[in-house]
């Protein structure tokens, strides 16, 4: 397939923007969270197909916002955090039905968030097969995600 000058002219600039603005981005870890040493923690990053939570130990959590809301979701060793479009998200219908939610939650800006809590009974990665990735935590790195699981709940009066 031959492409036609224009158009290999408009990908090839495309191409060189997406680079340029990767490169531009692009910023350093921080040495204090990454690499985890010997005392690292496991937590899990689980794909459902549809939706990715993440999940904790839940000693993780502590006595913040998130520790107390967690005590709602049931009783379990372990408890995944999603986070999503509360329209889309908290909807029971066939996701696929949803589409225009979907869309207006990538695209439209200052929607409201909710966050679900839902407890484990077990690590993920022995109660599902396929979707669950383990990610190795240093305790920096753990309290910075529960520090910011805890910022993200609105806390009423």
């Amino acid at each position: 397939m031959k492409i036609r000058r224009p158009w290999r002219t408009a990908i090839t600039g495309t191409l060189l923007l997406l680079l340029l603005l990767a490169l531009s981005t692009a910023k350093g870890g921080d040495r204090r969270l990454y690499p985890p040493g010997a005392d690292a923690v496991t937590v899990y990053l689980v794909d459902n197909g549809w939706h990715s939570d993440l999940a904790l130990p839940r000693s993780a959590l502590g006595a913040g916002p998130a520790g107390r809301a967690v005590a709602l979701a049931g009783p379990g060793p372990w408890v995944m955090v999603g986070f999503g479009d509360t329209r889309f998200f908290m909807a029971t219908s066939p996701p696929l039905s949803r589409a225009g939610d979907g869309l207006r939650a990538l695209f439209a800006p200052d929607n409201p968030a909710a966050i679900r809590f839902d407890a484990l009974a077990a690590r993920p990665d022995r109660l599902w097969r396929d979707g669950v990735t383990p990610v190795r935590l240093s305790p920096a790195g753990l309290a910075a995600v529960v520090a910011r699981i805890d910022r993200s709940i609105a806390l009423d009066g």
